[in-house]
């Protein structure tokens, strides 16, 4: 799963440990600034105001018009994270997906951390090894839903 964490944060916790609690502070970063920005605090920032429009711009140029399977991902997690799971479909089901995915096993990380459980340990990184190997087949399936659904009109692809 989502393992973007330093391991300098990490590096007190037994080595059994470390991925998990790193997967546990990747997801705790990406819901606090998800959070950050739904209560306005990036829009407050000055240098934020730039980016914006030049993201927008970037992205017309590098995708030709035509929507990748990630488009959105970020936008549905900014809605779940509102508790707006219609508009997070969407943005894309498949940020969705990963959504549910990584805040779905949060607390079995953290509970795998805290106990030291060898056996929570065992299973998530079994889980993650799935995953981590389906990675472009759920992308690709997603992906052909979200078109399918955007083309039969049940859900508008907003990306």
């Amino acid at each position: 799963m989502l393992d973007l964490c330093p391991r300098r944060f990490v590096k007190r916790l037994p080595r059994r440990l470390q991925s998990q609690g790193a997967k546990a502070l990747t997801s705790l970063a990406i819901a606090g600034a998800g959070i950050a920005s739904n209560a306005g605090l990036l829009a407050r920032l000055s240098i934020w105001s730039g980016f914006s429009g030049a993201i927008g711009r970037l992205r017309s140029i590098t995708h030709g018009g035509i929507r990748c399977p990630l488009c959105g991902g970020t936008r549905s997690f900014l809605a779940l994270l509102k508790g707006d799971i219609a508009s997070a479909f969407g943005y894309s089901i498949f940020g969705t997906i990963v959504f549910f995915l990584v805040f779905g096993t949060l607390p079995f990380r953290i509970w795998a951390v805290v106990a030291d459980s060898q056996r929570w340990v065992l299973l998530l990184e079994a889980v993650d090894t799935k995953l981590e190997n389906w990675f472009l087949q759920l992308l690709f399936a997603a992906y052909l839903v979200q078109i399918l659904l955007d083309k039969v009109g049940l859900v508008t692809w907003n990306a």
